[in-house]
């Protein structure tokens, strides 16, 4: 069985209007998506807009997201809240998606939201995923390794304007 069948949404039998739909993705979600992610709950509310030849998908979301520091690797729970949209444009023949609009041919009967959803939720998730966004301190001795590693007070510190290759070549 497909286990992301839930988050098939066959707009052939939903009348024009609004439509909301809500899923709880967990960790049983992450793992469908083969992510690194997990969770033991994410809310999200997708109110879905039909219209003749086009809907509107208003997502929100709300709730935990479990990854971990880049800096140390330790556990990390983050919060995860916004607000995402989508428009699907019915057309008669194939085009390439934009990144706001995804185009269906008028052959098709439903839409899987799932992928959709695990990419919103990487947006929301900042860049650098480090302890201090959540008020802990990094492992010390997972970060002292790492700077033991890194000799920072030696004539050999990285420079930027340095190019690495070209000294290595002279000497």
């Amino acid at each position: 069985m497909d286990s992301l069948k839930e988050f098939d949404i066959e707009f052939i039998k939903l009348k024009e209007g609004s439509h909301e739909f809500d899923y709880v993705l967990d960790d049983k979600f992450f793992e469908s998506q083969k992510s690194s992610l997990s969770s033991k709950g994410v809310n999200v509310k997708l109110e879905f807009v039909k219209s003749v030849n086009i809907f509107y998908l208003n997502f929100d979301f709300d709730g935990i997201v479990e990854t971990e520091c880049d800096r140390c690797l330790s556990d990390l729970s983050l919060p995860i809240k916004g607000k995402q949209s989508l428009i699907v444009k019915v057309t008669d023949k194939a085009m390439d998606d934009d990144d706001n609009i995804v185009y269906i041919l008028e052959s098709a009967y439903k839409i899987n939201v799932a992928q959709y959803l695990y990419e919103y939720i990487h947006l929301m998730l900042p860049i650098k995923k480090t302890c201090d966004l959540v008020g802990k301190e990094c492992d010390a001795a997972v970060t002292s390794k790492i700077t033991m590693l890194f000799d920072f007070d030696s004539q050999q510190a990285i420079d930027p304007d340095r190019d690495t290759d070209l000294d290595l070549e002279k000497e």
